[in-house]
């Protein structure tokens, strides 16, 4: 079995990687604060500590992302499924074959197995709150398998593989409209900057 590895976790989306898992809730840290995004605090030390000025600037954008998605999903109801994740984190130590060979393996990636499921979770988190404000519509599903028949089998049957249909559809359907619904989500977003930090550009604002 192929190994796995922690790049796999972040899916498109993934927007969000392991070195923005210091992000702080509402201004209950004694930790000074760098921004806040609709209230809620990033703090200094997990912006600037150890990142070049560059860097800090990607790691405020994906904070300010991570925010985003995250108060999207509280407003929307959206919940991880906390036994989905034991699963997939069950799956992931059994492809190392050994305890031994999967504490190797964060060990060389410099993260817990806390920061792994804290990734798996917000991956979830942003899949199903992306689901749920841009949902993929029944119409949308047919007509990609109508478009797409060779990729299912000669005289397949649409009820017989709408499962398959489905998640091609949906990657699509991510690649189409995912950036621009974060893009919105953070344009919306109440964002002050309280240091001199280098303040982060977004792709959309870029193109401008």
């Amino acid at each position: 079995m192929k190994k796995f590895d922690v790049t796999m976790l972040t899916i498109a989306i993934l927007v969000v990687g392991l070195v923005i898992l210091g992000v702080t809730g509402k201004q209950e840290t004694q930790e000074p604060a760098v921004a806040t995004v609709n209230g809620e605090a990033i703090t200094k030390d997990r912006v600037i500590n150890g990142f070049t000025p560059k860097g800090q600037q990607k790691v405020m954008e994906n904070a300010i992302k991570e925010i985003v998605i995250r108060q999207e999903a509280e407003k929307l109801g959206v919940q991880v499924d906390q036994k989905a994740i034991d699963a997939e984190v069950e799956q992931i130590k059994k492809s190392w074959g050994t305890k031994e060979e999967f504490e190797e393996f964060l060990k060389r990636k410099k993260i817990t197995e806390a920061d792994m499921r804290k990734d798996l979770e917000m991956s979830e988190l942003s899949e199903k709150a992306f689901a749920t404000s841009i949902p993929l519509k029944d119409e949308e599903i047919k007509k990609y398998f109508e478009q797409h028949k060779s990729e299912f089998g000669d005289n397949a049957v649409y009820e017989n593989v709408k499962d398959k249909v489905k998640e091609k559809a949906m990657s699509e359907h991510k690649k189409e409209f995912f950036d621009q619904w974060i893009h919105t989500l953070v344009k919306n977003a109440d964002i002050k900057y309280i240091s001199k930090i280098e303040q982060p550009v977004f792709e959309e604002d870029a193109k401008k």
